[in-house]
């Protein structure tokens, strides 16, 4: 199901009186300003599974002043309209969404051309198309690494053999709004018994839970000042079950003697992407990557551009105009998401279902830059002594720098923010492969490489000997797109129910087991914060790569005639910073004989676009 808000662009504007003014002929307009002051909220897809252990709305990306205010248009107005004649028979006041406005003809002709400037700007709207990509993973080599994500003909080249397209979603929102598409279904299970136990007396009131699988495309995009880029987060999530689902007896009876019916343990299969990437208007980008087997996905990002048609700008007092720049752009702070953790979790909610889920609070401060900030910047290396002029203003409003100078200062502004946008218009794209040497002779071959940066003939040898099996075997294989300075994951995993106890609870004369139902997961979780040494072009990456694996699940009796279920897991986590060449290989060792293999490239804007 796909759900869209779009912003109501309304325009209306109602004369209330003419009343004939000598000295200014002055009419009173009353401008509905509802539809620039109306939030167009977020509309986040569910997480899926069964085991996730948080309930609510996931945040977008954090950028500062989204929201536009009656007070802010009133004060717009007074600032930049014909700034200090706003007295006598000039008026303007606000109320209930309305702002009545007293002035001359040319100067509600001004606040027109201004609401209407805000108002198309507010009301961009951005289609992005999400399309996964299946094909073996021998392929999937020259795809994943090397050259730029962004690079149109390898973006190209999915659409043919051997890569088959899978799944394709269409998103529109506004820009800077957090949208979705979500294909799912929803599967009821006997999770749980909830035992009572009273005075001589006891119950058993089965927990019904609810297994949510399917996929979610989930993204939130925001043109750029300059109109060329787009930065655009991305959640992709495809959860399967395993069916028939597990059925499992506890060994518990009712008073009469009767068993009490077995529970059900839900299984699921998860790939979950949650990263962010830069990408050119019109263009196409690969956000992420997984292998399960021989076969690898590949998630591809293509914005489909929409003709947006700007009213003419607000016009000026002839020496002086105004101008409005989207500074969404330059204040946003990359969001930090927090990678799922693999081992024993916690007890599913057998009520509730996988919707929502909290991805961000790491206690770690992404960098921001405030609008105040960037008005402080403005004003001191942009022509700093024309800003004491009364009429020279500069005002935020919505995200949106409005700005009344002279043409020369409005030109030198928004080459000051093209420059600054091309500082952020870069984007990271890191892959991990999990490697095991068959023997320990292939192992301390593997491990001399380790602490060293691969260069172009050892990279060539590995892909070589990993492509032909030779001692080689890849355990898992992860990509992920990534802003500098921000923490993103990637992560495959299995989730699994267990009966991990049976608590005792006791009333007078009477007593009796409860069923401790928890969860588990399994897999390969990459979670990365890169930071660009732009000095020598390298790139410093704080990386932390996750493994657990499932050795067994056997069923034990506890001795009272209960059972339960007693998970065997072997878990591994390397944390490790280390400093990469752009386009550079590296080797870690994991231990057990098992390596990771981690590549990272730069994506930036085409060089024609940095004019």
């Amino acid at each position: 199901m796909i759900r869209t808000l779009a912003p109501v662009a309304l325009a209306m504007s109602i004369v209330w009186a003419s009343p004939a003014i000598a000295q200014e002929a002055s009419v009173t307009h009353a401008y509905d300003v509802r539809a620039l002051t109306t939030v167009c909220s977020d509309l986040p897809g569910p997480l899926l599974g069964f085991d996730e252990p948080f309930v609510g709305q996931m945040g977008s990306l954090d950028m500062e002043g989204g929201d536009v205010t009656i007070d802010a248009l009133h004060s717009l107005i007074l600032d930049n309209v014909e700034p200090g004649t706003w007295e006598g028979e000039r008026r303007i006041s606000a109320r209930d969404g309305v702002l009545v406005v007293s002035a001359p003809p040319e100067v509600h002709a001004k606040i027109g051309s201004l609401l209407a400037w805000i108002r198309a700007r507010q009301a961009a709207q951005v289609v992005l198309e999400v399309r996964v990509h299946e094909g073996p993973a021998a392929a999937a080599e020259g795809m994943l690494s090397g050259g730029s994500v962004l690079d149109p003909e390898r973006v190209a080249a999915l659409g043919g053999a051997p890569w088959t397209s899978v799944r394709a979603s269409r998103i529109v929102s506004v820009s800077g709004q957090r949208q979705h598409v979500a294909r799912t279904a929803v599967r009821a299970y006997l999770g749980d018994y909830d035992v009572e136990v009273a005075d001589k007396a006891h119950g058993w009131d089965p927990t019904v839970g609810e297994l949510l699988t399917g996929e979610v495309a989930d993204t939130t995009a925001t043109i750029a000042n300059g109109g060329h880029g787009l930065l655009v987060g991305v959640r992709h999530e495809s959860c399967t079950s395993v069916m028939p689902m597990a059925v499992f007896a506890l060994g518990m009876r009712t008073a009469a003697g009767k068993p009490i019916p077995p529970v059900e343990l839900p299984r699921t299969r998860t790939w979950r992407l949650r990263n962010s990437l830069w990408m050119p208007v019109g263009g196409s980008a690969i956000a992420g990557a997984t292998r399960t087997g021989d076969i690898v996905q590949i998630v591809v990002v293509r914005h489909v551009p929409r003709p947006v048609e700007l009213p003419p700008p607000p016009t000026g007092d002839g020496k002086r105009t105004t101008r409005l720049f989207d500074t969404r752009y330059a204040t946003y702070t990359p969001p930090d998401y927090v990678a799922p953790r693999l081992g024993v979790t916690r007890a599913p909610d057998a009520g509730g279902g996988g919707v929502g889920g909290a991805i961000f609070d790491t206690g770690e401060e992404g960098v921001r830059l405030s609008t105040d900030e960037l008005i402080e910047l403005v004003k001191s290396r942009i022509d700093p002594e024309s800003w004491e002029h009364e009429r020279n203003r500069i005002a935020t409003v919505g995200g949106q720098l409005v700005v009344t100078q002279t043409s020369d200062v409005l030109e030198q502004l928004a080459t000051y923010l093209t420059d600054l946008e091309r500082l952020r218009s870069v984007s990271l794209f890191v892959r991990a492969q999990v490697l095991e040497a068959a023997d320990d002779e292939t192992g301390a071959e593997l491990l001399a490489l380790v602490g060293e940066e691969l260069a172009a003939a050892p990279t060539a040898a590995l892909v070589e000997r990993i492509a032909a099996g030779r001692g080689v075997t890849v355990v898992a294989d992860t990509a992920t797109s990534v802003m500098p300075g921000q923490r993103v994951y990637a992560a495959t995993f299995a989730s699994e129910a267990f009966v991990k106890d049976h608590a005792l609870n006791i009333a007078t004369a009477s007593a009796r087991f409860d069923p401790e139902i928890s969860s588990l997961r399994h897999g390969t979780v990459l979670s990365i914060r890169p930071a660009l040494l732009q000095t020598d072009q390298k790139v410093m990456l704080d990386l932390t790569l996750s493994e657990t694996n499932l050795v067994g699940m056997p069923a034990r009796d506890t001795g009272d005639g209960h059972r339960i279920i007693v998970p065997a897991l072997e878990s591994g986590e390397r944390r490790l910073t280390t400093v990469l060449a752009f386009g550079g290989t590296a080797l870690v060792d994991l231990g057990r004989r098992r390596f990771a293999r981690v590549t990272v490239h730069v994506s930036r804007p085409a060089p024609d676009r940095d004019k």
